[in-house]
């Protein structure tokens, strides 16, 4: 049966395959929902029957249950943001590196930054080519000026984790570090490839602080650039 699902997929087959599949699995559907058409057919206990169509509606509902699931598993975590910020940090003061940009929902406050209730997106952009050891490099220098050590050693297995997943980029690629309060989840996405996920909010906190933290964060500027548009409270 999912051989002739397959053939109606778009791209995998032409139309009449794909009509003649679906004949073929109407057919054996209904010899098995309903039994087979015949001049001699004698009433049979209907008990098989039922089971049978018991199993055979399971069969035919599971490639939507895949699909829903597929399609919650595969949303983007930004789809609910909208851009709170946005800055970029130079080398050397012309050099272009990345450009960044804050998401978070669009009724967020100061007060929410880097608060485990509250779901954000950093989006990096780059405009130059980086390798992942200059990323991993970078990460430690700002972490360890932030906190010592010890601070850091309960968290070092989830660091290390996010840090061997980095990859080179090119110009054009594009990071996110999407933070789901709901399901305290954290993620590292390159393009629109999830490379690490992480469900703890002191995690999120923690490295997303490398940009947002207000104690010695990468860039000051740039922290106050991502956080401009942020009120200091509800009205």
């Amino acid at each position: 049966m999912m051989r002739m699902i397959k053939r109606c997929l778009p791209g995998t087959g032409s139309g009449i395959l794909c009509q003649g599949a679906l004949f073929a699995l109407h057919g054996r559907l209904s010899v098995a929902l309903h039994g087979a058409r015949h001049p001699c057919h004698r009433t049979q206990d209907p008990a098989p029957r039922m089971a049978l169509n018991s199993y055979y509606k399971t069969l035919l509902l599971l490639p939507l249950f895949l699909l829903l699931a597929m399609a919650q598993a595969h949303a983007d975590p930004a789809d609910d943001m909208v851009v709170r910020g946005e800055g970029n940090v130079r080398y050397m003061g012309f050099i272009r590196v990345y450009d960044a940009e804050l998401l978070a929902p669009a009724d967020a406050v100061l007060n929410d930054v880097l608060q485990a209730q509250r779901s954000f997106c950093l989006r990096l952009t780059y405009k130059v080519a980086l390798t992942a050891e200059n990323f991993v490099t970078a990460a430690e220098e700002i972490l360890l000026r932030q906190y010592s050590q010890s601070e850091l050693a309960s968290y070092r297995p989830q660091i290390d984790r996010l840090h061997q997943a980095y990859r080179d980029v090119t110009k054009g690629d594009r990071y996110r570090l999407c933070y789901d309060a709901e399901r305290q989840l954290t993620q590292l996405i390159f393009n629109d490839e999830v490379l690490v996920s992480v469900i703890s909010p002191e995690f999120a906190i923690l490295y997303a602080g490398i940009w947002l933290d207000a104690e010695q964060p990468l860039d000051a500027g740039l922290r106050n650039r991502l956080l401009a548009s942020l009120t200091n409270g509800r009205g």
